[in-house]
């Protein structure tokens, strides 16, 4: 065989392959039709139902809690007033004593810096006239209920601590407003009993009369029913 009857040879051998090999592969080359695009939207609509059917369960099981909830409340409804009547609840404040001391340092120094304090007495110790003394006042109070047990609450209280001369005059010492949150640190339940204890610095002048007991009133408003009650009592001065 010569070498240009080989080489056609070879050339109609490899045409002859393709003719064979493409068919088979233009077979998988199909155009999309109309069956091809409805199992397109077959498969997303399944995928669509698949998430409506997981957001049907969540509110399904929702909505059983909130049935749960209510038919709770319902039935909690029905012991509410047993409930309210056995509550105890604040109707009096009791004055339970109280002490009074001298402080060697400035009365606003010994309570917290968040304490709300006024005395008329600091306007003399600023004017230079006359000096006034520093003092710390101790009281306990009893919040009482209907059934003249101590009990606790929260709220605000005041108290003043003044001294009234035989004249009805009255002079003021000190005056603090207590916080709900300062309320509640001061209460104590120990062997000493159950009680708040409420300290007020006070400034006492030099032009105040001498007296054996100085007048404490307080005040407490309950921070639930907004009610105020009112006590007051009678520290011994301190000595001298």
């Amino acid at each position: 065989m010569t070498p240009r009857r080989a080489s056609f040879a070879l050339l109609a051998a490899a045409v002859t392959w393709c003719c064979i090999a493409l068919p088979g592969c233009s077979a998988t080359l199909v155009p999309p039709d109309g069956l091809t695009d409805a199992r397109v939207q077959a498969v997303e609509l399944q995928r669509r139902v698949k998430e409506l059917e997981g957001s049907t369960a969540e509110l399904q099981a929702q909505l059983a809690a909130a049935q749960e909830q209510l038919a709770q409340a319902n039935a909690v409804g029905a012991t509410d007033r047993e409930v309210a009547e056995a509550t105890p609840r604040m109707v009096a404040l009791a004055f339970a004593g109280g002490s009074a001391e001298w402080a060697p340092v400035p009365a606003a120094a010994v309570t917290s810096p968040a304490a709300a304090v006024t005395s008329p007495a600091a306007a003399v110790t600023s004017g230079g006239c006359e000096p006034s003394r520093h003092a710390l006042v101790r009281v306990a109070v009893e919040p009482r209920d209907g059934l003249g047990r101590v009990l606790q609450v929260a709220g605000r209280c005041e108290v003043t601590v003044a001294i009234v001369d035989p004249a009805g005059k009255v002079f003021e010492l000190g005056h603090r407003a207590i916080a709900p949150g300062e309320l509640r640190a001061a209460w104590r339940a120990a062997f000493m009993g159950t009680h708040y204890s409420l300290e007020i610095p006070v400034l006492v002048p030099a032009s105040a009369p001498p007296k054996v007991a100085w007048t404490v009133a307080v005040s407490c408003t309950d921070g639930w029913t907004r009610q105020t009650f009112r006590t007051s009592g009678a520290v011994a001065a301190p000595r001298e």
